[in-house]
């Protein structure tokens, strides 16, 4: 598997990349998330129902199975804020994935230019010769570009408008 990813400057991170352990005929994917800032991240709040502090780190108390986790709502205890995540099954829904969540390169685009201002000028070249080379895993890290177009809300809601 190769990553090629980035970060915008409005804090999200981009993570696309070509399977090549994957059977299907196209295997590319793309993930667009930032930390989940309902919970700073954690994925559960404490007992009381309010986010842990940024630089909290769980202890065995936290996990003695004792009593459920308050897992946060926003991210399904994740973790993480997804705006598009090729393994959702929304994303198959909507006709961007196969049911492994892998996608064509036709897909890729379309979400970036749903959600995404500007990619890393060699971004395209790159991935698409991981997929012609059958590349061996390699993550590469393109720095800051661009941001995401308007003011993401729910993620269900975004891709209403992609003409499939």
């Amino acid at each position: 598997m190769t990553q090629r990813n980035w970060t915008t400057t409005d804090g999200y991170q981009v993570m696309t990349g070509w399977d090549r352990m994957s059977r299907a005929p196209e295997a590319f994917f793309i993930s667009i998330s930032q930390p989940c800032k309902q919970c700073n991240g954690h994925g559960v709040m404490d007992t009381a129902g309010n986010p842990h502090p940024v630089d909290w780190e769980p202890s065995d108390e936290d996990y003695d199975g004792s009593e459920e986790k308050n897992y946060c709502g926003n991210c399904e205890g994740q973790g993480e804020y997804f705006l598009f995540n090729n393994l959702s099954s929304q994303a198959h829904r909507d006709g961007l994935t196969d049911l492994l969540g892998n996608m064509s390169m036709a897909q890729v685009e379309l979400v970036i230019a749903k959600y995404l201002t500007e990619i890393p000028p060699a971004w395209r070249d790159d991935i698409l010769n991981d997929a012609a080379k059958q590349a061996e895993p390699i993550i590469k890290y393109y720095g800051q570009f661009g941001s995401i177009k308007g003011t993401p809300t729910d993620p269900e809601d975004e891709l209403d408008d992609i003409p499939f």
